[in-house]
């Protein structure tokens, strides 16, 4: 199987307030194969979300090399990657960001409009079923539950048929219930579409259910 997420000594530094160079990312390693799930834990403030924001390319770095399905990505033109994300990567974060004046069905819809993939509301449509909304996608965002609203966010990061998902503590705002619901999506959906599978969590019960866990403390990632 290929790669398709490979980090080759990452690192990444913030200036805090005072000035002070702080270095959240050293020399940062990983490889992750195609259809593989993995979870990323550590201590709040370690860097966790700034690492996945860098494989999803929405944020650049200092040192080292990236490359997505075999594309190398330039920190500096970090910008530049908007094709990529739309083709190849989807986002769920904690918080769900759907547009409350949309339906959910129009959320979804909502990267498809520069995509233009063929058959777009019928690929929502099955997104909505496997995900047990087939009856919820004509509500709004303030119809629906929290649980139903991370749904709808999954559907959406879903719809060009990513091969990557970044999910970034995605059960954080859900209660135990509706966890348990989403992480089971995530397994069957990981396993339906070969989908490769990136978490930040706090949640053991989660991280428990990826194939292998990685955990960043002090700005180095090791394997648990």
């Amino acid at each position: 199987m290929s790669d398709v997420i490979k980090l080759e000594n990452i690192s990444k530094s913030f200036v805090n307030g005072a000035g002070q160079s702080l270095e959240v990312l050293k020399d940062v390693s990983l490889k992750v194969q195609q259809g593989e799930t993995l979870s990323i834990m550590g201590p709040s403030g370690c860097g966790k979300s700034t690492l996945l924001n860098i494989i999803g390319t929405l944020d650049d770095f200092d040192e080292g090399a990236l490359e997505i399905t075999d594309q190398k990505v330039t920190s500096k033109n970090v910008d530049e990657y908007a094709d990529l994300r739309l083709s190849t990567i989807g986002f769920v974060f904690q918080k769900h960001h759907l547009m409350p004046q949309l339906t959910a069905l129009e959320n979804v819809l909502l990267p498809t409009l520069k995509s233009k993939i063929p058959n777009a509301e019928k690929r929502a449509n099955e997104l909505f079923e496997s995900v047990g909304l087939g009856d919820r996608k004509n509500h709004h965002p303030g119809q629906l539950s929290g649980g139903e609203c991370q749904r709808v966010a999954l559907c959406r990061a879903l719809i060009n048929s990513p091969k990557v998902l970044l999910a970034d503590e995605p059960t954080g705002a859900l209660d135990e219930e509706s966890a348990n619901q989403l992480t089971e999506l995530l397994l069957k959906l990981n396993k339906d579409e070969n989908l490769t599978l990136v978490t930040v969590t706090h949640s053991k019960e989660l991280a428990n259910r990826m194939s292998t866990i990685y955990e960043l403390k002090n700005g180095v990632l090791d394997k648990k």
